[in-house]
């Protein structure tokens, strides 16, 4: 689930990631409990072909697996800037 307002100058946005319990494979014994991660973002348009990007992934810092015996990063940030030339 998204959500997202958009600003004159860009937008800013939750996305809210659900998954049930499940197998990471067929014929698997082990079954990976479900899990829910939150994520924060926001972009701002510097011009039309340049933007400031940035994100908060897992900001309740959950612990969990996509894939059995594989653990996903705890709470992380990044930073970008996009180049999107206009032909």
């Amino acid at each position: 689930l998204v959500v997202q307002q958009h600003l004159s100058q860009g937008r800013v946005g939750v996305e809210w990631r659900l998954s049930g319990p499940r197998y990471s494979r067929a014929g698997e014994l082990d079954r990976l409990p479900g899990y829910a991660v939150v994520n924060l973002f926001g972009v701002w348009k510097v011009t039309r072909e340049l933007a400031l990007e940035g994100r908060i992934n897992n900001l309740t810092d959950r612990n969990y697996s996509t894939v059995l015996g594989y653990e996903t990063a705890g709470v992380n940030a990044f930073v970008g800037v996009r180049y999107t030339p206009q032909l």
